[in-house]
Formats: structure tokens, sequence, C-alpha cells
């Protein structure tokens, strides 16, 4: 960085330099969602690289409070939450942890960041509720010893973009995504 007349110059390696590629939920099967892989810094050699997706959720069987439940100790509004939490936190701990344990191109596991996001109470007013669910993955270019880096590139060397649709293939096919459990997966607010 130099300095000249009070005005700073900006380092190129601290422009933003990333890129997103979206990925339409047909490639998986699953037409109710949408994922974006991208990486936010030096899309040539990401040390990072992200894993987005969204979609609406609903409950298959609702169920809303009556003036007798006041008095129990059941809380349907808690209990559905939980268990939406429960499956989403499952597809980090059960569904991908093999996959992601073992790979070549994401070697450090437990230094990821999964995150999901959801209204408090999902069952209200008979309304679908978003979810968002993001992962950041340390790739293998973050390792000092790592000679070859590696792009996030959807057209020459997407050796990086493939494991990471691999992911989101995984993500996919989780029971939750796939409509399994007590809720419906969809693409669209209504």
């Amino acid at each position: 960085m130099s300095d000249n007349n009070g005005l700073t110059l900006e380092d190129k390696r601290t422009k933003r330099t990333g890129k997103e590629i979206r990925l339409s939920g047909d490639m998986f099967d699953n037409t109710s969602l949408k994922f974006k892989v991208g990486a936010v810094f030096d899309k040539q050699s990401p040390e990072t690289i992200y894993i987005e997706s969204g979609f609406w959720i609903d409950i298959k069987e609702r169920q809303f409070p009556e003036e007798g439940d006041k008095y129990t100790f059941f809380d349907y509004n808690k209990e559905i939450s939980k268990k939406l939490s429960s499956y989403l936190r499952d597809i980090y701990r059960i569904d991908l942890k093999d996959f992601l344990k073992e790979n070549k191109m994401f070697p450090n596991y437990l230094e990821n960041i999964f995150v999901y996001d959801y209204p408090d109470n999902i069952n209200y007013n008979k309304k679908r509720s978003f979810v968002s669910i993001e992962l950041s993955l340390h790739t293998i270019n973050s390792d000092d010893d790592t000679i070859e880096k590696y792009p996030l590139n959807d057209k020459k060397e997407t050796t990086l973009l493939d494991e990471a649709i691999k992911i989101c293939q995984i993500i996919s096919d989780s029971d939750l995504l796939q409509g399994k459990k007590e809720f419906t997966i969809h693409r669209k607010k209504k």
C-alpha cells in the first residue's frame, strides 16, 4: 500500500475477485431447490468457497393451539421448530459427514461452517416459511503445502466445482429436502 497526498491506493490482492455460479435444482432432480456456489475472493485459487440454498417450507399436518393447550406442557410450535432445526443440522452432521471427512478438495471437515436460518415460529397463519442454508468450505488451496492450486471455474478446470456439485446433490437428496419428514419443500412462497 502506498500513501499519496492522504489518499490510499488499494492493494490489488484485496479487491473483490470472487465468482458465483448458480445451479438449478433440476440438476439434482429437485425442482424446489436452487443452489449458488461461490468464492468471495480469488476465484483463481479460493481458500474458501460457499454453497447456498434457499427454499420455502410448509408443515404437512399443521396444528393450531386451542384453549385447552395453555394448560399442558406441550408446545407444538416449539416442538415442530426443534424438529426442523434437528433435520437441518443432520444435513451437515450426518448426510455430508462421510463425504467431507475424507475429501481431498475440502480437507478441513471440523473447520467448515454450516449455517441455517428460518423464522422462530414456522407454524403461523397457514403460510410457508423461508429457509436458507449456507456451507462455507475450506479448500485444499488453503494448505500451504499444496503445490497445485484449484480455481472455482465452470468452464476449464472444474475439479473444485465438481466436488461442490456432489455436495449439492447430497444436500438435495437429504430426507428433509426430499419431503420425507413432517415438511414439504417448495420453490415459491405460494
